[in-house]
């Protein structure tokens, strides 16, 4: 264990810093690299670890001030002038934030490790303004500066998504050009469904109708997938045919058995030993996953159970058993009576659950949410203190029916008046007063060019997954879920 950093050398505390950072100590690391810099100047490489660890616990001030200092290391100071930026950005403080990207852009116009996510950046932040020939512009800048930069793909995306209103035919040459240009970036998909409607707007179906059955044969169980079915007018995925359930093993069935008693006698080290052996067997023994997927839900480990199923799923075992294990419902009568009390869609509530906690009801986010649909204490205690909990406590938020009943109604919320879900996903994912700013981007009546502007990619792909989730369970569940 680490002694308190009063009785170390300040050599020492580099060190103790380093490690935390590492670690993921955060609070530990900005107190240790505080001393270390007190007493001596600290390397390029540190001070980017400490401007680092200094946002992730809130001092973006200082991370500013520390990442302002890396001008002596010509191969660290581009992306240190891009993460002071954009910790700007997360000040809120705009003006500087676009200048000091624009000067990113132009001081190192060779470092694509900056320059282009600083171009992407400021794009984004001029359509925030209202600035879309300036959006227009940036984006134009990286795509023909750094064809090759990681964001070039996303960044020709958004310039087909500038053009979709202002100038319709360019935008299905463009989306048609990202797919062309980059057939393996997790942006082609998008892109190729964004040609079919650029197409079937301008009267061209065969050409539309091309490009959507091949969203639909290229990644059927994409979000675009079942966007592009109901383009086409036909059903979207299908479950495999088969049992529900996966064939029973003695010997795994003995395993979990093994399992249960330990947990009853509260020897979860032992416990927990055997877990990992088990789930060691579905890599060792790829005939065995349904098998050992489903042991591992009936001892209590519904995430376990769902990441062996899906890794079966991946090496070509698409059996309904795996896909029902990979996409499971857990306290189902709950699920259903909580939606259907707050006019939800059961199965958009259970898609949105196993994209928050994997139906771990113990899950914490690093954030601090909890339980099965990720609540935020405080905002677990509001809903509960309007509910009229009489006695309230944080905890109460791992208990699987506490989750249901306040995170259906933390949903419902934002499905008033008829609100589309993917807008409801985004203000559950990151607030209410971001998605009426992202209301003022182009074209965002429509819900799903809203989904497509969202800036936040983590925001992006949950709203795109949760509604993937959600098709994925109407298929497999149907009439449990009220279908």
């Amino acid at each position: 264990m680490l002694d308190k950093l009063g009785t170390r050398s300040p050599r020492d505390a580099l060190v103790i810093a380093r490690a935390a950072a590492g670690a993921g100590l955060t609070a530990r690391a900005v107190s240790a690299f505080a001393r270390a810099a007190a007493a001596t100047p600290l390397s390029a490489t540190d001070r980017m670890s400490y401007a680092s660890v200094l946002s992730r616990v809130g001092r973006a001030a200082d991370a500013v001030r520390v990442y302002a200092t890396i001008t002596d290391d010509p191969a660290r100071a581009p992306l240190a002038a891009y993460q002071r930026a954009r910790t700007m950005v997360q000040m809120g403080d705009g003006p500087a934030a676009r200048a000091a990207l624009r000067a990113v852009a132009e001081e190192h116009a060779t470092a694509r490790e900056a320059a282009a996510p600083a171009l992407l950046l400021l794009a984004d932040l001029q359509v925030d303004d209202g600035d879309l020939a300036g959006a227009a512009k940036s984006l134009r800048d990286l795509i023909t500066r750094f064809p090759t930069a990681s964001q070039a793909p996303l960044a020709r995306f958004r310039a087909g998504l500038l053009q979709w209103t202002a100038a319709p035919a360019t935008s299905t040459a463009t989306f048609d050009s990202l797919a062309a240009a980059h057939p393996g970036d997790e942006e082609a998909v998008a892109a190729r469904y964004w040609a079919a409607r650029g197409y079937a707007r301008d009267g061209k179906k065969s050409e539309a109708d091309e490009r959507w059955r091949a969203v639909i044969k290229d990644a059927p169980l994409s979000y675009y997938a079942m966007l592009s079915a109901k383009r086409l007018g036909i059903p979207g995925w299908s479950a495999p045919s088969g049992a529900d359930t996966a064939a029973h093993s003695a010997n795994i069935d003995s395993a979990a058995q093994r399992i249960i008693v330990l947990q009853r006698l509260g020897m979860d080290v032992e416990a927990r030993f055997e877990i990992d052996a088990l789930a060691a067997r579905a890599e060792s023994a790829p005939a065995d996953a349904p098998a050992v997927a489903q042991a591992l839900g009936s001892v209590n480990e519904p995430s376990r159970a769902l990441r062996v199923a899906l890794a079966a799923i991946d090496k070509g075992n698409a059996s309904r058993a795996l896909f029902r294990i990979a996409y499971p419902i857990v306290h189902d009568d709950a699920l259903v009576e909580e939606s259907r009390r707050n006019e939800l869609d059961p199965a958009l509530v259970a898609g949105l659950i196993r994209q928050e906690s994997s139906w771990n009801p113990r899950a914490v986010s690093p954030a601090t949410a909890r339980g099965l649909m990720q609540l935020m204490p405080s905002v677990g205690a509001s809903i509960a203190a309007s509910r009229k909990y009489p006695l309230w406590n944080s905890a109460l938020l791992f208990d699987p029916d506490v989750s249901l009943e306040l995170g259906t109604t933390h949903l419902a919320s934002s499905l008033k008046r008829n609100t589309p879900p993917e807008r409801a996903l985004a203000a559950y994912n990151a607030g209410g007063s971001r998605v009426t700013r992202w209301l003022a981007r182009p074209g965002t009546d429509d819900a799903e060019l809203f989904t497509e502007w969202i800036p936040f990619t983590e925001t992006r792909d949950y709203v795109r997954v949760v509604l993937r989730n959600a098709a994925v369970y109407r298929a497999l569940y149907g009439k449990a879920l009220g279908g």
